[in-house]
Order: C-alpha cells, then structure tokens, then sequence
C-alpha cells in the first residue's frame, strides 16, 4: 500500500509550500533577517518525489472580508444567553461523513481505514466539540477519478456523480490525485455557490496506516528523520479549511492573514518539526504555530487547534452550515 518515494529525499527535493503563499511570501522575516534556511529551501521546493502538502485554493480578498462580515454578522444575531452557550461551547456540532473511496483496478482501497480516519477527527476536533460519523462508506473502482487533480473534469464528474448530503454532510474522497498532492478542500461559503463542489479529497494513503511515510536525509533537520504522512492528519487540516480555517502562516508577516489572534505571525510554513521564530520583532511576539494542525509539519508533530480557531469555526459553522 505504500507509494514508491525512494528511500533518500535530500532538501533540494523535499516538500512545496504552493498552498496558500501569498506572492511575497519570501522567506524573510519581518526585521529582514533570512528564517531557517532548510524551511526556507524547502518552501522553494516542489515537494518530496512531487508530492506537496496541501492544495486547496486560496479565497479572493473580497470573499475574505465578505467571511468576516457575515461571520461577524452572526455573533451580533445572538441573544446574550446563546452567545454564552456559544462560548462554552456547550451544543455539539454532528457532522455525517460519506466516504467514497476511489480505486483503479482493486488499487488504493483503504475503505477498511475509515473508521480510524474518523477516530483522528474525533480527536483533534473534540475540544471544539465537533463530532464526526460514518454515515456511508463506498468503493467505486474508476481509473479516471482515482488520479483525478484539483478542478479537472474528472474531479467534477466524480462529486457531480458521487456527493450526498446537504451543507452539513462532509464528503471524503480518496484516490491517488495524480501523486502530486496529499489532499484539497472546499470551503464553507463556496458551499452555496457551488454545492456538488464542497468536499475534501484525499490521498488515500495518507489516512491512518495508510503507509505514506519515507526517511530524509539527516541535512534537512528532521529530529527523527522521516517524514510520516500516514496519522490521518492530512484529514485533519483539510477539514480545517472545510471548517472555514485558513494556515498559520497566511499572508506571512505582512498580516494577520489567518484571521486568528492566537496564532503568532508566521512567515512561511515550517515542514521540520524544529521550533522558529520567523516573524521576528517586537510586532511579533511569540514562536511559530508549528505544532497547529494548519501549518504543513508531518502527521507526528501536529497535534493542536488554538481557542481562537475552534471559534472561528464553529462560527462558520453556524453562518455557512449549520
């Protein structure tokens, strides 16, 4: 089950930060000093054999600010006793999970993993108290959507064909997704625009036990010296976006990109688990995020949602899906 990588990936190689860069996202801090330089070459990189960590698109500035409107919009509506029960997050929030695995001629069925898959969500999310279940689970041998890439035909007649539910149901799609991604997702307010879109798609060996995981040279800082994309946490962050979350490190140091204040600035994304500071200043107080589930670290050194983005989206959550 697991991808052919090679057993040696050296930091000219590893890992693409495409997700979500902002154009003048260089690699700097803020005081113009250079952040750390494996990170920095790996942002540069295509990605480790060509695989990158996150493809989901980046939302239009005027999208942005229509989210923080609407959202703002929705805690006014709120009489005082419902904003209390909103900050003690006391309602639960269920969401329905069909997964629709993609197979090419009895290639990449991991089906028996989805109930792992969704024990890792219950996890990360159960502080937001976010509850997910399986509610279908189905094979569909198709050679064509197994290595269907974002926004291509294939992907479209894939959801068009296989996608149930209405704006609270989540539909997971795995497959091979040409090899060059781990995973994209739909965001909430594109749900009514576009609703046979909303979704996520995954590698399918990225899911827990999925075998995704290779060594990397010693020069590129990783502690254990592997890259493990194989927890179910490629899941996790793109159900992030799919909740209304954006990465820690949009809009690098320019901004509070990630519309979240308890996340410190984050120049670019970090893909070593080694701690950094590369939005530095007195602007800027505070480490990177890169232990957060938005962030592009491997599945063994993210493991945490701030206060502020279990917020965030169970605020989108009641404005878009609920």
């Amino acid at each position: 089950m697991q991808r052919s990588l090679g057993t040696v990936v050296v930091v000219g190689g590893l890992l693409c930060g495409g997700c979500g860069l902002a154009p003048d996202d260089s690699g700097a801090g803020s005081s113009g000093e250079e952040v750390s330089t494996a990170s920095s070459a790996l942002a540069r990189s295509r990605g480790p054999n060509g695989i990158s960590r996150c493809g989901t698109h980046d939302l239009a500035d005027a999208d942005k600010a229509a989210i923080d409107n609407e959202v703002s919009a929705t805690r006014a509506a709120r009489s005082p006793s419902a904003a209390r029960a909103a900050s003690a997050r006391r309602d639960t929030i269920r969401v329905p999970v069909h997964f629709h695995f993609i197979t090419s001629k009895g290639q990449g069925n991991t089906s028996a993993l989805a109930p792992a898959q969704i024990d890792v969500l219950n996890a990360a999310y159960a502080r937001a108290n976010v509850k997910f279940h399986l509610a279908s689970l189905e094979v569909v041998e198709n050679p064509a959507w197994f290595t269907a890439t974002i926004d291509s035909p294939e992907e479209v007649q894939m959801k068009n064909a296989l996608r149930r539910g209405d704006a609270h149901a989540l539909n997971l799609y795995t497959g091979i997704n040409d090899g060059s991604l781990l995973g994209w997702a739909t965001f909430p307010k594109s749900y009514k625009k576009n609703p046979k879109d909303d979704g996520v798609v995954l590698a399918f060996d990225s899911l827990p036990g999925g075998g995704l995981e290779f060594p990397v040279d010693p020069e590129v800082g990783e502690p254990d010296n592997f890259i493990t994309y194989d927890e179910g946490d490629t899941g996790t962050h793109e159900i992030g976006h799919w909740l209304g979350l954006f990465h820690t490190f949009q809009g690098g140091c320019a901004k509070n990109g990630d519309r979240i204040d308890d996340t410190p600035a984050e120049a670019e994304p970090q893909f070593i688990c080694v701690p950094r500071d590369s939005c530095t200043g007195k602007k800027f107080p505070g480490f990177d995020p890169i232990n957060n589930f938005m962030d592009y670290v491997d599945d063994v050194c993210m493991f945490e949602f701030t206060t502020d983005q279990e917020d965030r989206l169970r605020d989108q959550w009641e404005t878009y899906r609920g």
